[in-house]
């Protein structure tokens, strides 16, 4: 059973602060399997086109997401690991962001190390938000994700 009383307080939380500031920072993973299937578009009637994918080793990102869109990001081979965590946040997202900028992560482990709430609080001085547990619906990287795709299959059938 969830519990409602973390996800109230963690959206009482958000709701104080301004949209502007908040940067959600998440992974993502692709695998050959999940290219096996037969994805595809079309327009309502017409014969779908189907999208080919480069088959191979398996694949994660690491982005960041802010009220007007995905600011950084990378790509690694393999499976995001403290150490690239780390140098995403360090390397490639400090340089573009502001002192009262607000991150927002998930559960992920490899947020939630000693080493990590270092680096965390070094480039998020004002505060840095975790989502509640099993609360991915709360994460606007989830729907900006979701929403980009959405917008990508409706322009191509434009």
């Amino acid at each position: 059973m969830i519990l409602k009383r973390p996800r109230m307080t963690f959206m009482n939380n958000m709701s104080l602060l301004d949209p502007a500031i908040i940067i959600d920072i998440d992974e993502s993973n692709a695998s050959p399997e999940q290219f096996h299937s037969k994805f595809g578009w079309s327009s309502r009637g017409k014969k779908a086109i189907r999208l080919h994918f480069q088959v191979g080793s398996k694949h994660y990102s690491i982005a960041a997401y802010a009220m007007f869109g995905f600011i950084a990001w990378e790509i690694f081979e393999g499976t995001v690991t403290q150490k690239e965590f780390q140098h995403f946040i360090t390397v490639t997202l400090a340089p573009l962001i502001t002192g009262d900028s607000v991150g927002l992560f998930d559960n992920a482990s490899i947020h939630k190390t000693v080493e990590s709430f270092g680096v965390l609080d070094r480039t998020f001085p004002e505060a840095f938000l975790f989502c509640p547990a099993y609360s991915c619906d709360l994460n606007p990287l989830r729907w900006a994700s979701t929403t980009s795709k959405r917008g990508r299959i409706i322009m191509k059938m434009i």
